[in-house]
């Protein structure tokens, strides 16, 4: 386990996120342009969209540049910080589940979205999500989130796959008679519901 001094790299998203947020608002500057042109004529609404996308490349810019993400070995740590700081800590035993998707900017990009569930009783609401980073960050993420040995070496937690009492663990249920694709961290979805 991390002791309370032990210093722990903060981690950032991909600098991307910044081009994919000012990607997505890109209906914003749209309707931005159409009221100015409406307002003023063509080099009104041409203002009024290099301003939209100014102003949302300059909050994309300080949202990247006031978070940070740290993982010791028994919690995650997100913080954000610009006047107020805003710390959310998940300990990784709560962790129900890590799912990583990617759509086609993302892949683009090379780029992927986490997100973690915890037992934290939200109703199906992610705990955290990561927007845009590194697919080798990713599934580096993903491993030290789920208790796996990571790059540091360490041993998976207690209660966790791999770990003392986990699946697969000394004291944990055998995974040999389990289905392929199973990864531990939770059961195997049945599929497809049938109706």
């Amino acid at each position: 386990m991390s002791a309370p001094g032990e210093h722990v790299k903060a981690r950032r998203l991909a600098p991307l996120t910044i081009v994919l947020g000012a990607a997505r608002e890109t209906m914003a500057l749209l309707l931005a342009g159409a009221a100015g042109l409406a307002v003023g004529g063509l080099r009104t609404g041409a203002y009024f969209a290099l301003a939209g996308l100014t102003l949302g490349l300059v909050h994309h810019v300080i949202r990247w540049a006031t978070f940070t993400y740290r993982v010791y070995d028994d919690r995650i740590v997100l913080r954000r910080q610009l006047i107020g700081r805003s710390t959310k800590t998940i300990p990784l035993e709560r962790i129900r589940g890590v799912d990583v998707s990617a759509g086609p900017v993302h892949r683009l990009f090379r780029l992927a979205v986490v997100h973690i569930d915890a037992a934290a009783g939200g109703g199906g609401v992610d705990e955290a999500v990561l927007n845009a980073i590194s697919q080798d960050e990713t599934a580096r993420l993903r491993d030290e989130l789920r208790g796996e040995r990571g790059e540091r070496g360490e041993v998976a937690g207690p209660g966790r796959p791999g770990g003392p009492g986990g699946p697969g663990g000394p004291g944990g249920p055998d995974l040999a008679g389990v289905a392929p694709g199973w990864d531990g961290a939770r059961p195997p979805s049945p599929g497809p519901a049938v109706a």
